[in-house]
């Protein structure tokens, strides 16, 4: 039996947490944290995951913050930022301020957020393990 991949959802709202979960956890071991400090914390002591998927918007520490801070950490892990309201500074910030793979809007069909993280997790499996080589590209869709 093929095991699934873990995939860790941040976000401040519980409600969009429990969604994740119930509707993406026939396809990945679905974790989440309702803080970026709590997504840190499960990161080091739960890991490893496959994937991190993270609000953009969230008090004390955005997703632009935590990818920075979980790319130093966990550098190989593939990161993706959902936003509720992309205007062009959110998105300039994630291209600019962080290695994010893909910001998508909130929001998401349930396919394209596994098609974004299907191509992140392919991504990290297929790229070279020295991060500074790795593309700063974010793919907005």
């Amino acid at each position: 039996m093929c095991e699934h991949k873990r995939v860790l959802f941040v976000d401040d709202d519980a409600i969009i947490l429990r969604v994740m979960r119930r509707s993406l956890g026939d396809v990945y071991d679905v974790e989440v944290a309702n803080s970026g400090q709590a997504a840190l914390e499960i990161l080091s002591n739960e890991g490893p995951f496959d994937c991190l998927v993270s609000d953009m918007r969230m008090p004390q520490m955005d997703g632009v913050e935590l990818v920075n801070r979980v790319e130093t950490g966990h550098p190989r892990l593939p990161c993706i930022i959902l936003t509720g309201n992309q205007d062009e500074e959110s998105e300039l910030r994630a291209k600019n301020d962080c290695n994010a793979f893909r910001l998508l809007n909130k929001p998401c069909p349930r396919d394209e957020i596994i098609e974004s993280i299907e191509d992140a997790i392919r991504s990290a499996e297929n790229s070279n393990p020295n991060p500074i080589e790795r593309s700063r590209q974010v793919t907005s869709v």
